[in-house]
This record gives C-alpha cells, structure tokens and sequence, in this order.
C-alpha cells in the first residue's frame, strides 16, 4: 500500500493470520505452542479443519513475535487504518450485513478468513471488520501499558468495528476475539 508523507509504503496480510499458519510456525519453533488450557478452544487449534479461522488467544507479544519470525511486525493503528480506507468501514459507508462482516453475532462465531468477499477494502484487504479484534503496535494513548486493537470482533457491535474505532487491552490478555495480521 502506498503510504502518505506520515507512513512508508508498506505490504499487510490480505487476512488475519490463521491457525493454520500460526502451527505452521509453532512447527518451526519460532511460536509458542497455544495455551488453551483453561477455554475449550483446543479443540479448534487440533483440529485441522479449522485451520482456515483466524488465530485466536494470542497475546500482544506472541502476535508480534509471529509477524518478527517472518520478517514483518504488527501494523500501527495508521498503517490498519490507510488499509481499510476512508470511509466507516472497509467496503464503504454502508452499515454492516451478513454478506460484508462478522459482526454484532450474525454469525454466532469466528468464521473462516476470507469468507465474506463483499466486505474487502479497496486495497484488496479482507476481515478488517468483524471476526477477530486485531492486535496494533500502538499504545493506548491514556494508559501506555495496555495496547490498541482495531476491527471489532463477531460479538462487537457495528460502531466498534468502524475504521476509526479502537480497544484497548493489556498486552499479555489473549482472548477469544483477539486475533493479529502483519506488515
């Protein structure tokens, strides 16, 4: 993506980073094997017709360490936001549908990276919108210690997956709606 005289050029996943390709890392021995120990979400991670979701429970650090083994790094706020455009949401300023995003519970849970086409950005980048929060490399600007993620997930409501919207959590919080894609 072309940036503007405050951000570089940079490339970004076409989708958030999925289960299958975080194995593929912890196979590597670059990750971190999951912790699913206290959620049953294991079943997901070994399982491998799952391995088309996006990679869930991942901590801020094990999210950077990912895109780091890779040669990339978590977007920032700025560089998520240049790619999901100008308008409220990646597809345009039309309210969400369940044709354009996972989100506000249409669809009761994750679902499979790249399944919805009509809510890709006009950069060609999909799931910005719904499906898992993504981890930034920004800090929260009223508390340094916790971390922004953008995107919403599929239980957020429609306000909190605009392009402009930003949560904030503690780097080691790895939930089930946080996900990641990188640069």
């Amino acid at each position: 993506i072309s940036g503007s005289d405050e951000i570089n050029d940079f490339y970004i996943d076409q989708t958030p980073v999925t289960i299958g390709a975080y194995k593929r890392c912890t196979i590597s021995g670059f990750c971190l094997t999951q912790h699913y120990d206290r959620y049953n979400y294991a079943k997901f991670y070994d399982n491998n017709i799952y391995n088309i979701f996006p990679m869930t429970f991942v901590s801020f650090t094990e999210a950077q360490t990912y895109c780091q083994a890779y040669g990339g790094d978590l977007p920032t706020a700025a560089q998520w936001e240049l790619a999901a455009g100008k308008d409220e949401y990646a597809w345009g300023n039309q309210m969400p549908s369940i044709s354009t995003a996972n989100i506000d519970g249409y669809y009761q849970w994750q679902t499979p990276a790249e399944w919805l086409p009509k809510g890709i950005s006009s950069f060609g980048v999909l799931d910005l919108n719904g499906n898992v929060r993504e981890w930034m490399l920004d800090d929260n600007p009223e508390n340094p210690s916790e971390k922004v993620l953008k995107g919403g997930g599929f239980q957020d409501s429609f306000s909190s997956a605009k392009n402009t919207y930003a949560f904030y959590h503690e780097p080691y919080s790895a939930g089930f709606n946080r996900g990641f894609r990188c640069v």
